[in-house]
């Protein structure tokens, strides 16, 4: 995808990385260029396996979405056509793509609507904007493109599509799972906490105009 990466730890701070961004933003900002964005996510992850049974029967965890999950295919139209209704976000083509290169997407289903969705990746991250970090996801089930309703937000319906996709992840031989959140998605990364997910990297994006280059600093949760 043409990115500069780096494969390993980088040691710079955030600090660093600021001083950085603020001296090209200077310098672009001279030459009457706004095309330049810096955005920051945490990678985070957890071990598998995982007892979705135990964790779905426990009261103290908040599951009391009423609602089945279900595979997303190509075979199934009507399926299809109320998933792209619901994450209008998506073009069609990606979800075509995505289906045909193996990823699996779950959706969570109440009264035959869909209120939640989550991908799990089993090869590689496939968002352009996000650099392959091979080095990270190895021999780990990715996650990504989660969303739910806001009407079904805080009844348990996230924490059942993470505990089928967990149980997924452990069927196929992963012994790890991990994902890329926003630093400012507070209810994303509040969630995943809760499933036991560790920050293990804060990953800096640098975009300048057709330009991406990557920084990685673990994070202190992160035990080597």
């Amino acid at each position: 995808m043409g990115f500069g990466c780096f494969s390993g730890m980088v040691s710079e701070t955030s600090q660093s990385l600021k001083m950085i961004f603020v001296d090209i933003k200077r310098i672009l900002g001279k030459l009457r260029y706004k095309i330049i964005s810096l955005e920051k996510f945490y990678i985070v992850e957890r071990s598998l396996p995982f007892d979705p049974d135990e964790r779905l029967s426990r009261n103290d965890e908040g599951v009391s979405a009423n609602c089945v999950v279900k595979r997303l295919t190509l075979s199934s139209e009507n399926l299809f056509k109320q998933y792209m209704e619901f994450e209008d976000e998506v073009k069609k083509e990606n979800v075509k793509e995505w289906l045909q290169d193996g990823h699996i997407c779950l959706l969570a289903m109440r009264n035959n609507r869909i209120i939640g969705s989550e991908w799990i990746s089993t090869r590689y991250t496939p968002y352009p904007d996000i650099p392959k970090v091979a080095a990270i996801f190895k021999g780990a089930a990715y996650f990504f493109k989660f969303f739910v309703s806001p009407d079904f937000r805080g009844r348990g319906t996230g924490i059942i599509l993470n505990l089928h996709a967990f149980r997924i992840s452990e069927e196929m031989g992963f012994t790890r799972a991990t994902c890329i959140v926003y630093d400012w998605n507070k209810p994303s990364l509040g969630l995943l906490k809760k499933l036991g997910f560790l920050k293990t990297y804060k990953l800096y994006l640098l975009k300048v105009g057709m330009f991406r280059q990557c920084f990685l600093v673990p994070h202190s949760e992160y035990k080597t």
